[in-house]
């Protein structure tokens, strides 16, 4: 089926809440996205994606690819999602809630080699 195109406000927030439950889930519980921690990316002269911190890691999500990469305090690149993924993890409330399937077993995210 065909999805009606999201508008650019409602990507970004599924982008926020799809780090903001990896952050969760990952880095612990209460590490989020800091007050004052997203700022606009721009390349070349063109807006390009936003860049997010939180307490242990920062992210950096590029609008053309649709794909935010997290990056730990080290600099070191530990997970990489594409556009599902972060749709996956922006409804991880809805999944969770749901009753289980046989594919709420493959909900791991993939992580950075």
């Amino acid at each position: 089926s065909i999805r009606p195109r999201m508008t650019n406000s409602q990507r970004l927030s599924n982008v926020r809440n799809a780090l903001n439950r990896w952050l969760e889930s990952d880095a612990g519980k209460g590490d989020r996205i800091t007050p004052g921690g997203e700022s606009i990316m721009i390349r070349g002269g063109f807006y390009c994606g936003r860049r997010f911190n939180a307490h242990s890691h920062h992210a950096l999500w590029f609008l053309e690819e649709d794909e935010l990469k997290i990056f730990d305090s080290t600099g070191q690149l530990v997970c990489s999602m594409h556009s599902s993924e972060i749709d996956r993890w922006a409804r991880q409330d809805e999944i969770e809630s749901a009753p289980a399937t046989e594919s709420s077993s493959d909900q791991n995210h993939r992580r950075a080699a």
